[in-house]
Formats: structure tokens, C-alpha cells, sequence
């Protein structure tokens, strides 16, 4: 189904050099008879043959996904890490889509304050809704006990710092062996999970830091030379943010794909 174009400006939190994905360890299960959905939407295979350069941008009730993996939809719309989202067939990583979905006027609520990074919002909701109508997607939720790291304050305090404004919004920059994020209005939640997604492991927020933080953090990937770009994400958390990483096991939530379809073009 065609979409209309739209005058309409498309914002989104910007991840440079990264997939823009909102990720967090639970999973909120809706079931599909209480799941908004679009009211239209295009799905089309990209097939540019370009990796890791998935991007996607919203706007009030318009979805656009650009050269986005089927994985890619559920971590952004189940607020996952790839490591929690389990099984399926090979092409749910290698295939890539561009999708434009737009939902009914007014059925998107616009956002009065900042967003909750750990619960999927209506636009997820119905990704959700359209990954199950369109890819025929099931899933099985389970729960398994995993390597986990805990987020705490350090000894000498949070170096954490109150808010000049409520933007609610988190940047980050990759590259050159560098990574930089800057949370502005940010929970210390949206922190830990993104620490997560770069670890590939869950990041369990135990600060009892609560409400909102502007906070800037640099550190050297897992690639670089650590002596020659930055201090380490356990360093430089110590030291520019006041607080410390700690390994442990904990029950995590995963999302098993039982099945899954390529959706016809349209």
C-alpha cells in the first residue's frame, strides 16, 4: 500500500555511526488483540548490499525504516539487545527492508516529556503489530540466567549532573576507535543499556539514581589501543561519571523467533 507524501520533518534520536535503537533488558509483552497498528504501510527489499547501516526515524504518527534487518525491527520495537533476541532463519540479520508506515491521525499521542527507554511507546507497539502482520513473525518470551554487569556508585559519588533542560535525548559518536555519548535529560537507565548494547552484555542499573542527568562519557572501543585513544568503558565511567561497573549473573529476558516470512512488496 502507497503512502502519501507527507510535510512533515522526521526527528529521531541520532546515534552517529551506530543504528538509531532504543534498547533495554525487560520485555514488555502486549498481546496482539491490544496492539495498535498502522493504518498503511510499504515494505520493500533493499538491496543495495550495504551492512550495519540501518537507520530509522519517526515523527509523530510516520515510521520510516531505511535498509533495516527483520533483528533489527524487534530490538528496536521489543526493547532488546541483539544478544536477547534468539533463533530464526539466517536472512532476519543479512536482509534489509525500507519501510514507510504511517498510523491514524491522532493515534500516536505526541510526547510531553522524556522518553522512557525501557517501555516500548505506541510507534514501537505497532512495529510490532506490523512485524507480526507483514513477517508473520511468533515469538516465545523466556527468561535465562546470563553474565550480566551491575551499574553502581562509585566510592567517591555520582559525578552525574542535574539537568539544564528536559530534552530527553542521547547522542553518540563512534569512531576513529573512539566512542562518545551525551546524555541530555537522560535517565541513568538509557546510560546503562547503551554501556550494554557496546559490552554485549546486559547492564543492570543498581545506582538508585533517579530522574534526570546531563552527562557526557569518552571511552576506547573494544578495538582500539587503549593506551592510544581513551581509557576503557570500566575506566572512564570511574572516572567521568563517578560510577562503576561490576560483572555478576542474573535472570534476563529473551525473545525466542519461532517463525518468521519475508512479507510480500507492496
Amino acid at each position: 500500500m502507497k503512502i502519501p507524501k507527507m510535510a512533515m520533518a522526521v526527528v529521531a534520536i541520532t546515534m552517529v555511526g551506530l543504528p538509531i535503537f532504543d534498547q533495554a533488558i525487560p520485555i514488555f509483552a502486549q498481546s496482539a488483540a491490544s496492539r495498535p497498528s498502522f493504518e498503511v504501510a510499504s515494505i520493500k527489499e533493499n538491496n543495495s548490499g550495504a551492512r550495519n547501516s540501518g537507520t530509522s526515524t519517526r515523527d509523530g504518527g510516520l515510521f520510516i525504516g531505511t535498509n533495516v534487518s527483520v533483528k533489527q525491527l524487534i530490538m528496536q520495537s521489543y526493547r532488546l539487545q541483539d544478544f536477547q533476541v534468539i533463533g530464526g532463519p539466517d536472512w532476519v540479520n543479512t536482509a534489509a527492508f525500507d519501510i514507510q508506515a504511517r498510523a491514524a491521525e491522532g493515534a500516536v499521542p505526541k510526547e510531553t516529556g522524556p522518553r522512557d527507554y525501557a517501555k516500548p511507546d505506541t510507534m514501537a507497539l505497532m512495529v510490532q503489530s506490523l512485524l507480526e502482520e507483514r513477517f508473520q513473525l511468533k515469538v516465545r518470551h523466556e527468561t535465562r540466567e546470563m553474565s550480566v554487569y551491575i551499574l553502581n556508585v562509585g566510592k567517591d559519588g555520582s559525578k552525574l549532573k542535574a539537568p539544564a533542560g528536559q530534552t530527553g535525548s542521547m547522542r553518540a559518536n563512534g569512531s576513529n576507535g573512539k566512542m562518545n555519548v551525551v546524555g541530555t535529560g537522560a535517565p541513568v537507565s538509557a546510560l546503562a543499556t547503551f554501556v550494554g548494547q557496546q559490552l554485549r552484555r546486559p547492564v543492570i542499573d543498581k545506582t538508585n539514581l533517579e530522574g534526570l542527568f546531563d552527562f557526557e562519557l569518552s571511552w576506547a572501543n573494544a578495538n582500539a589501543p587503549t593506551d592510544e585513544v581513551g581509557p576503557s568503558v570500566f575506566t572512564a565511567l570511574q572516572e567521568q561519571l563517578g560510577l562503576k561497573l561490576e560483572s555478576s549473573k542474573a535472570p534476563v529476558e529473551v525473545l525466542l523467533i519461532e517463525s518468521v516470512q519475508k512479507p510480500s512488496e507492496n
